[in-house]
């Protein structure tokens, strides 16, 4: 949430002492005023969740979590460099999706020549004229050059990189040469589920036209 929402966690704190002070200064004194016969009644959820331990164990984890945040963040900023030729050996781990000129492939790095790089997902970018069909579980060999996802253009646009972050998505490497080394290499239970899933599409397509069988696969399957 902080890699995509962006924003300071000192309105936590502000928040925070805001609610203590009321909970200390002004409804105490209000409850009191109206004489109430069990003003602890009234205040047992501020004293629940507003009382000095639960407020140092939420400032310790916020701090811990704001840091880890601009760790992974400093980390999606540097990890790749836009316009930096690479090549290295990564596994498909998800379906294609067909763009105009290109089909778009998730990877996840195997090796690349960078050792805080290996785990990590892209999208790999592959040419329609290339005759290369991959699947969910190839591992591949591959070279080419890694494209920076673009930010917002206007003001309260859609920000297409933070999308990315949220996603845990690196940004996408615009493949030159493709490669298949090794087949059937993922996960049996999605290989699984990847297949009903082409043949659901498969099926839809087949029946009713490309427009309204895209909006059917949307709603089935969210992919």
């Amino acid at each position: 949430m902080g890699l995509y929402f962006n924003f300071s966690i000192v309105l936590l704190y502000i928040f925070i002492a805001v609610i203590y002070f009321i909970k200390k200064k002004i409804i105490k004194k209000e409850v009191k005023k109206l004489n109430l016969l069990n003003p602890k009644r009234y205040l047992r959820y501020f004293k629940i969740f507003f009382n000095s331990k639960v407020l140092i164990i939420i400032s310790i984890t916020s701090i811990i979590s704001n840091t880890i945040t601009i760790i992974q963040n400093n980390n999606y900023e540097t990890i790749y460099e836009d316009e930096e030729k690479l090549s290295g050996i990564a596994m498909v781990i998800g379906d294609k999706k067909e763009k105009e000129y290109n089909y778009i492939y998730k990877i996840k790095i195997i090796y690349i020549g960078k050792k805080k790089s290996k785990n990590t997902c892209l999208y790999l970018k592959l040419s329609k004229k290339n005759d290369t069909l991959l699947e969910y579980g190839d591992v591949i060999k591959f070279n080419g050059e890694f494209e920076e996802a673009s930010e917002k253009r206007n003001y309260g646009g859609f920000n297409y990189k933070e999308y990315l972050k949220s996603i845990k998505i690196y940004g996408t490497i615009k493949a030159d040469n493709v490669k298949i080394i090794e087949k059937n290499k993922g996960n049996p239970l999605i290989s699984v589920v990847n297949y009903i899933s082409k043949t659901v599409k498969k099926k839809i397509n087949s029946i009713i036209n490309e427009r309204e069988g895209n909006m059917l696969i949307g709603i089935l399957l969210r992919r």
